[in-house]
């Protein structure tokens, strides 16, 4: 894939909280969150000079922290992810356009998870989920094994325990038993 980077124009900027490259049929497109609500676009060619015209294309659960992946099941639609904060907990979810709308990745029900993202590289039908975990004083890295969309919650992974914080963790590919962290 060959993206050539520019000023992006787009109507009322002040209004856009999160931005994500994805790629959807072989094509790069652009979502953007307003607030909770995600719009896409695909990329627009070099030559293009005017704004970029966004589509509304579903909603997310929570902000800042989401991560999103075109879902080969719906046409248009995607699965997003986010954090659901209440009270003292922070819930790593995962929310798909139909029924249910909303699920928990994890079985815990008083947990604090940051930063979920998707597994890059995985075939259309799959994905598996990264998380940051945070219990004990620590942070531990996790990967939410799923294989085909739909599934019921299989058990986490963790990849490790450091003492002091940890901001993201995100994974390039897992293929079930092996990936590589970035």
């Amino acid at each position: 894939m060959e993206i050539n980077f520019r000023n992006l124009k787009t109507d009322d900027p002040a209004t856009v909280t999160g931005l994500r490259l994805v790629q959807r049929s072989g094509q790069p497109h652009l979502l953007i969150s307003r607030g909770t609500q995600l719009f896409e676009a695909p990329v627009p060619a070099p030559n293009v000079k005017g704004p970029v015209q966004f589509a509304g294309t579903g909603a997310l659960g929570g902000l800042p922290s989401w991560d999103a992946k075109p879902l080969q099941s719906q046409k248009g639609a995607y699965g997003t992810l986010y954090v659901r904060t209440e009270s003292t907990v922070a819930w790593a979810m995962f929310r798909s356009p139909g029924p249910p709308a909303d699920s928990r990745l994890h079985f815990e029900t008083f947990a604090v998870y940051d930063h979920p993202r998707f597994v890059k590289g995985q075939r259309p039908d799959q994905w598996s989920v990264t998380a940051v975990k945070y219990a004990d004083g620590a942070s531990i890295p996790v990967i939410f094994p799923r294989g085909g969309i739909g599934p019921a919650n299989p058990p986490e992974i963790p990849v490790g325990k450091y003492a002091h914080p940890i901001q993201d963790a995100r994974l390039a590919y897992f293929d079930g038993t092996s990936g590589c962290f970035c």
